[in-house]
């Protein structure tokens, strides 16, 4: 992994476009700008460099691990434009289901339409594991945020992240080694960086913490290595 291609936005826009260029993946090519135009101007946390600089990872990521498809690196391009930019792509000249993959990826929408926000993330976490890119780009966007988020959360921000990594994700990882076994190496590439980062912030970041906490991430952890044990996710609503 080139570390510091993924903070260099402009090799990082030229890698990435020659590389949809070669493979001739039009929707991804088409992404990609219309993410650059949408977010300019946007920042990460933290670091401060171009939030472009996060799509532009995810899809890299997904590359990395075997994902070299033009719909699915555009869903990666386009994964946080209906939830940062206030757009649902409506006027994006790319597939329909792009479109319904990157829009099923907009957590606020889930958290304005319910006041129970463990029913709103259950149920933003089952709908997103019904479809395949948006499953993948969303691991993606889990292991570059955790990778990234030391220096961009408060610690406490940074606890919550790790809570709802390791609340939610058992489950998304189940459904995916059962649903989409024909990208199985990329489930467990994203799987194994999931693991190991949240094991490096135990170890390093959370010592201080009482525990119960630190019993239940050992727990979690050990879910995330039995792919077919069921898990429950989605309660009745309040």
């Amino acid at each position: 992994m080139d570390l510091e291609l993924l903070n260099d936005e402009k090799e990082m826009y030229l890698f990435l476009k020659d590389h949809c260029e070669r493979k001739k993946f039009v929707h991804s090519l088409r992404a990609l700008y219309y993410a650059q135009i949408h977010h300019e101007g946007q920042k990460r946390k933290g670091n401060g460099l171009p939030y472009i600089t996060h799509p532009m990872a995810v899809a890299y990521f997904l590359i990395l691990s075997g994902i070299d498809f033009d719909n699915a690196l555009a869903v990666a391009f386009l994964h946080d434009v209906p939830e940062d930019c206030g757009t649902n792509l409506g006027d994006l000249n790319v597939a329909s289901d792009i479109k319904y993959s990157a829009n099923l990826l907009n957590w606020k929408l889930y958290k304005s339409q319910y006041q129970n926000k463990q029913f709103a993330m259950m149920l933003y976490y089952y709908n997103i594991s019904k479809d395949k890119w948006a499953t993948i780009t969303k691991f993606g966007d889990r292991v570059h945020n955790l990778f990234t988020m030391q220096g961009a959360f408060t610690k406490e921000k940074m606890i919550d992240y790790v809570k709802e990594t390791i609340t939610y994700y058992p489950y998304l990882f189940h459904e995916a080694y059962q649903k989409y076994p024909d990208v199985a190496i990329t489930i467990q590439f994203f799987h194994q960086h999931m693991i190991h980062l949240i094991q490096a912030y135990r170890e390093n970041d959370f010592s201080h913490l009482n525990n119960d906490f630190e019993k239940k991430i050992c727990l979690s952890l050990q879910e995330f290595y039995i792919p077919n044990k069921k898990i429950i996710v989605l309660p009745e609503q309040k």
